[in-house]
């Protein structure tokens, strides 16, 4: 179930990969030269043939797939002539070096001759696909698409193989001896950590001002509830006394507080007169010192009623006289020492200095964990790819988990993410598909229903499309379509209720199955639903064309949601897919071969057990008729 890595015979593939786009290409232009084909095209196909025309040249096709094979390899190092893409080069080839440095002459001529003219026919066949996967749509002509079915065939054939082509390119930069450890740093890293630096840390330094302006207007609030709490010391002091305390020291917490002395006649502006006070800013300051000296009067009327109380406290008295001369002395001194850092400015130089420190303390913050993040990507990998340099890229077989991009058509219940997969969840392993018959659940395999193919129509028709044998039912595969229900041995033996729920959840899951194919085949339509406009034109036996056009049905017609969805209503206009009825629905087909196995496996078994027990009876049978004659002959 486990690997540690995962490598693709990536050279087999690579040749048959330029192979395939070579084929297209030839195919492309023999038809194009067909007066009846390029006139029975709706577009102008100038430019591609042009393009074709400058690839091929006067070169032999040998020589053409192997520039082929080269611009698929070298494709990036060639365009981005980086200090990764030169090691690249230098390192795996010396076609485009000379005395020892890559001449950038060679590079220019070969992209001229052989890149762009590549790039422009892709780009070109992607342009005719678009437009023949249109007019799909709208009826076209049929006696149009048959006389350009074969150009239509090799032009949606080219727009599938340039979507290989960037995973293609991943894998043979990854190979890449020395350079490849860091390509493949850069392809999974290197824009995330782009992202932290062009994005993420700029963003950090945008909130500045806001939290640099927030943070002053809070110190500056501070600062003048500061000089409020000041301007009440005198007062505070001078009423030991809670209640009296809080009746005429209460007056002296700024406007707000004066308001709600005064029967809370303005209570609904608490807000209003908040942003009033921090809007007050240096007046408001002046204000909490003259409340301070404002509040001496109430001082007095402290001190008058202390000296009526002596004859009856001395003692108490001469304490609370002590400690309002203290309060005072001390009030004093702070609202001067206030007064100072006030009318100077020092107050407002402060609280700008703590604003701005505090609101610099999260872009520091972010530049200091983005870099620390950095260097934990970056390091190792340095390290790394020293050791894959001296190595020439043995070190990277270790993090390989390669996948080609034709799996999709290869891999069987590729629907259920069958396939070679990398994971944490994996400790960090490689996964490995499932057999056949089973499909990935977590990380263990569950067998199939016996009514699901192994593969989806979808699969099946490309298979077929590109010259592969059709995959029929055998030993050790499903059905090759989902078009019935298939009945157990013992079906017949159940209730009548009992049957038409099997045959509901089997179509419960067909509808499922259609929907999940649908789903994740969708891109590959445009091949798919050509090959389905005339499969005689690519079945080579009368079985395959009727395997075909079973396999269309099942993949575009099958459902009513398949055949409702606006990219299916005009392509099945005339194909009538299945109802729900249990006598359409229901397969009473002959046992396949596993299944005759099984049977016979287990009658063998059956008559085997059989035999033994008999066997077992009789020489029991015989060990009791044997002691009994013992015993009557002791007797005797």
């Amino acid at each position: 179930m486990f690997q540690l890595y995962r490598s693709v015979n990536f050279e087999d593939f690579s040749f048959k990969y330029s192979t395939d786009v070579l084929t297209s290409i030839e195919q492309i232009q023999t038809q194009l030269s067909d007066p009846d084909v390029a006139g029975a095209l709706s577009v102008n196909a100038s430019k591609l043939s042009s393009s074709i025309s400058s690839l091929m040249g006067s070169r032999s096709v040998d020589e053409v797939r192997s520039d082929l094979n080269t611009y698929f390899r070298f494709e990036n190092s060639l365009r981005r002539l980086t200090l990764a893409g030169k090691a690249d080069i230098l390192y795996n080839t010396d076609r485009f070096t000379t005395d020892g440095l890559v001449d950038k002459s060679l590079v220019d001529e070969f992209l001229k001759n052989v890149g762009d003219p590549v790039d422009a026919i892709f780009d070109a066949s992607k342009s005719f696909s678009e437009h023949f996967e249109e007019n799909m749509r709208t009826h076209e002509d049929p006696s149009t698409v048959k006389k350009t079915y074969v150009f239509r065939s090799h032009v949606h054939n080219l727009k599938l193989q340039g979507s290989y082509l960037p995973q293609l390119k991943s894998i043979a930069s990854m190979r890449s001896k020395g350079s490849g450890l860091a390509v493949q740093w850069f392809v999974r890293y290197g824009n995330l950590i782009k992202d932290w630096w062009s994005v993420n840390v700029p963003n950090s330094f945008k909130v500045f001002p806001t939290r640099f302006m927030a943070t002053l207007e809070l110190m500056l609030e501070k600062w003048q509830s500061l000089g409020q709490s000041l301007a009440k010391i005198p007062c505070n002091v001078s009423y030991l006394d809670d209640a009296e305390r809080k009746k005429h020291c209460e007056g002296f917490q700024g406007s707000k507080a004066k308001d709600a002395g005064d029967g809370n006649l303005n209570a609904g502006d608490d807000d209003d007169d908040d942003d009033e006070e921090i809007r007050e800013g240096f007046i408001g300051f002046l204000k909490s010192i003259a409340d301070f000296f404002t509040s001496l009067v109430d001082v007095a009327k402290a001190i008058a009623s202390l000296f009526v109380n002596f004859p009856k406290d001395p003692v108490g008295t001469i304490i609370g006289l002590l400690c309002i001369i203290i309060g005072v002395a001390v009030g004093l001194i702070l609202i001067i020492v206030y007064a100072i850092f006030t009318i100077l400015g020092l107050a407002y130089v402060i609280a700008f200095m703590v604003a701005w420190a505090w609101a610099l303390v999260l872009p520091v913050a972010m530049v200091l964990f983005y870099l620390l993040l950095s260097i934990i990507f970056i390091v190792p990998f340095l390290l790394l790819f020293i050791i894959d340099l001296m190595l020439q890229g043995a070190l990277i077989r270790l993090f390989a988990c390669e996948t080609l991009p034709s799996e999709w058509v290869d891999n069987a219940n590729y629907i259920y993410d069958n396939y070679y997969e990398r994971s944490i969840a994996y400790i960090g392993l490689v996964m490995k598909p499932c057999t056949r018959r089973f499909r990935p659940v977590g990380v263990f395999c569950e067998r199939m229903r016996p009514d699901m193919p192994d593969y989806c129509p979808h699969q099946l028709i490309y298979k077929m499309f590109s010259g592969n044998k059709p995959i029929v039912s055998g030993f050790t595969l499903g059905p090759t379509v989902f078009d019935r229900f298939r009945s157990s041995d013992h079906y017949k033996m159940h209730h009548p209720e009992t049957k038409r729920k099997f045959v509901r959840d089997s179509w419960k899951t067909k509808v499922m199955w259609n929907k999940k194919c649908t789903d994740v085949f969708s891109d590959y339509n445009y091949i798919v639903k050509h090959v389905c406009l005339d499969p005689s034109q690519t079945a080579t036996t009368p079985g395959e064309e009727d395997t075909l056009r079973s396999l269309c049905k099942d993949a575009f017609c099958s459902t009513r949601d398949l055949v409702n969805s606006t990219s299916n209503k005009s392509f099945c206009s005339d194909i009538e897919y299945p109802s729900m009825k249990d006598d359409e629905y229901i397969g009473y087909s002959s046992p396949g071969t596993a299944e005759i196995f099984k049977q016979t496996c287990s009658v063998m078994m059956f008559t085997i057990s059989v035999v033994i027990v008999m066997m077992s009876l009789f020489t029991i049978s015989l060990f009791i008729v044997a002691q009994a004659k013992r015993g009557v002959m002791k007797q005797s």
